[in-house]
């Protein structure tokens, strides 16, 4: 399971990269690297972020004999494999834009305008 996320973190930015490289050409090479990079790791992040805060802010008679710090562990795991999927992200959508962009032909300038 953990080698589809990974697979899924690595192989779902290059795939946003290369669309958005087509249909958002005057986009920079850091915006498009950071918003194809983002969505899968802000999927994980945001419920282990909601679990982490709703165990800080429960009371003591909800939290059963450690139970809220399991939880609250779980949830950072999460968070840390939510930052791994977007560094990992980041590097895989930079190398396919740099690539992209390297190969791409170079518009001819017009010297009359």
């Amino acid at each position: 399971m953990i080698y589809l996320l990974g697979l899924l973190f690595f192989l779902f930015p290059v795939l946003s990269a290369g669309v958005l490289l087509r249909w958002r050409k005057e986009w920079s090479r850091r915006r498009i690297v950071l918003v194809s990079a983002s969505p899968l790791a802000a999927l994980i992040a945001v419920p282990c972020l909601l679990v982490f805060v709703l165990t800080f802010t429960s009371t003591p008679r909800q939290c059963v004999i450690d139970r809220c710090d399991e939880d609250r562990d779980t949830a950072l795991g999460g968070l840390r494999i939510a930052l791994a999927g977007f560094v990992g992200g980041v590097l895989t959508a930079g190398g396919t834009v740099y690539l992209a962009r390297r190969n791409a032909p170079v518009p001819e300038a017009d010297i009359f305008t």
